[in-house]
Parts: C-alpha cells; sequence; structure tokens
C-alpha cells in the first residue's frame, strides 16, 4: 500500500462523516424552515415570558454554536493535513513535508479547540444564570398568592431586560439576579456569606460592585418607562438578588437592595398604608404586561 493510498484513507474517514454531519445540519434546518408556513400552533395568543427567556434563547444558539465548532475541531485539522499530504505528494511521502503540515494541522487544531473552549465557558456561564433566575422566580411566583403582580424577563430594549419586577401595594420592584458559584473560602472564613456595604458585594474571596450599579441602572431606567407610559411618578426599588448566599448587610434601605431571594417577601409586604392603590397597581400591570407578552408558539 503506497503513502498516497493511505492519504487517501486517511481524507476520507475525516471527511466523509464532516459532510455528513454538516449535511444532516443544513436539511434539518432546510426542513424546519419549509414545515413553517404549513404548519400553525392552535394556540394564537401570545404568552408571557418566563423566567430566563432571554438566557435560554442565548443558550440555544450557543449550544449549535459549540456543536458547529466541536465538529470542525475535530474533523477539519485531520482532513487539511490529509489533504495537503494528498495533492502534495505523488505517491512519496517526504519527511519534511509531513512535519511541516502535522505542524500546522495541530497549531489549527489548537486554535479550533481554543474557540470551542471559550463557547463551552460562556455557555456555562448563561446555564448557571439561567438556573438562578428560575430560582429566584420559583421564590418570587408565591407572592400572587399574596396579591402581588410578578413578571419575568421583562424587555427593556435597547438596554436588555430586567429579571424579575414585582408590583405590590408595598411598591414596584426591580429585581436583577445574579448567580455567582461557590468557592473554598480562606481559613476560617465562610464560603457562603456576602457581605453589602453599600457600594460592593464582598464575596468571601472577591468583590463586586458592577453588579450593584447594574440593578441601580435597571430600577432607574423601569422607573422613566412605567411614568411615561402611565403618566404619573412611579418610583421604583432595585434589588440584587443573590440566589444561594447568605446575605449581610449593615447599609440601611437606599437606592439598591440586596437580598437572599427568601427575604424578599418581606420586603414587598405592607406594614402600614398602601403605597400603591389598586387602580394604580392595576394600571402598572397592564402596561408590564404588554411589554412581556410576546411568546410565540
Amino acid at each position: 500500500m503506497t503513502s498516497q493510498t493511505i492519504v487517501w484513507i486517511i481524507l476520507g474517514s475525516v471527511m466523509v462523516p464532516l459532510c455528513a454531519t454538516l449535511v444532516m445540519v443544513y436539511v434539518r434546518r432546510w426542513r424546519l424552515a419549509r414545515s413553517l408556513p404549513q404548519s400553525r400552533s392552535p394556540i394564537s395568543e401570545r404568552l408571557l415570558r418566563p423566567a430566563g427567556e432571554s438566557l435560554r434563547l442565548k443558550i440555544g444558539v450557543l449550544e449549535e454554536k459549540f456543536s458547529e465548532q466541536f465538529s470542525f475541531a475535530i474533523v477539519f485539522p485531520g482532513g487539511m493535513l490529509a489533504a495537503v499530504l494528498l495533492t502534495a505528494t505523488d505517491g512519496r511521502l517526504s519527511g519534511g513535508l509531513a512535519f511541516a503540515a502535522f505542524t500546522l494541522s495541530t497549531m489549527l487544531l489548537f486554535f479550533l479547540l481554543r474557540r470551542v473552549f471559550k463557547t463551552q465557558t460562556e455557555l456555562d456561564r448563561h446555564k448557571l444564570g439561567f438556573h438562578g433566575e428560575r430560582a429566584v422566580a420559583e421564590e418570587l411566583n408565591q407572592l400572587m398568592l399574596s396579591g402581588c403582580r410578578v413578571f419575568h424577563d421583562v424587555p427593556m430594549d435597547p438596554y436588555g431586560n430586567i429579571d424579575h419586577v414585582i408590583v405590590s401595594p408595598a411598591g414596584v420592584f426591580a429585581v436583577e439576579t445574579k448567580t455567582r458559584s461557590k468557592h473554598s473560602a480562606p481559613k476560617g472564613k465562610p464560603d457562603h456569606v456576602a457581605e453589602f456595604d453599600g457600594k460592593a458585594v464582598k464575596f468571601p474571596t472577591w468583590q463586586d460592585t458592577e453588579m450593584v450599579d447594574q440593578a441601580a441602572r435597571q430600577g432607574k431606567q423601569l422607573s422613566t418607562l412605567l411614568t411615561r407610559a402611565v403618566a404619573e411618578p412611579v418610583a421604583v426599588q432595585a434589588v440584587l438578588a443573590l440566589p444561594g448566599w447568605f446575605v449581610k448587610s449593615s447599609v440601611p434601605p437606599g437606592k439598591v437592595l440586596v437580598l437572599n431571594p427568601k427575604q424578599i417577601k418581606k420586603m414587598t409586604e405592607c406594614a402600614g398604608p398602601a403605597k400603591l392603590p389598586q387602580e394604580m397597581i392595576q394600571r402598572i400591570s397592564h402596561q408590564l404586561e404588554r411589554e412581556c407578552r410576546t411568546v410565540d408558539l
């Protein structure tokens, strides 16, 4: 068996699976696009956005991107190596040429794998955030038993979205969820406690100010949107929710409240006279529902 025959075998073994995979992907997309105009859901009304809807869509895109990048990383460098050797030899395999082609394909493999790992890291981060938003939503949905209205993943174009909005007699609350993994803490320091000093959230091994600023910005943006929509001033309390963390805060209520999701229920209870009359709750909820009813089936 000549070296050229061996190269052909290598080329076929890597290129055939790649081509088959790509054909299957694009046939699936074509069939899906073709079937959409011919069928429709029996549910014509758009649904309210569930918790983590924006992240769910991003996760779907990233999973498809990861699959394509991984397929190319596994198959393409080997296919390129075989193609180079096949076209550059006449049956006699040069050691120098083989080494150069192998080095080039290895460098390409590392480049493609680096993209794969970057996508995987981004995908893991989005999945963690998605699970955190679902966990917080599970706590907040219980507030509806007390007469609160709860909305999730409220679009705020062009600023992104607000993870959760609560409308209750105690006021309007914009809840930003941040899910952070726990790591081993220094000796003598608990690994489950986050402290808020009014400016930064201090975790066991790092601190973050951006999440507090983001929650404050979203509270202001929601206040502006609702004030414009109902033609009356609407104050919004910004809340930063940290699921899974025991939150300590010695700061009196100010621009941003940093809480564990289980603490939010007490915050929405109205000890004295209602800050929002029922008529205003209905008007605000109507505007939020219009923003959130965007999910097509």
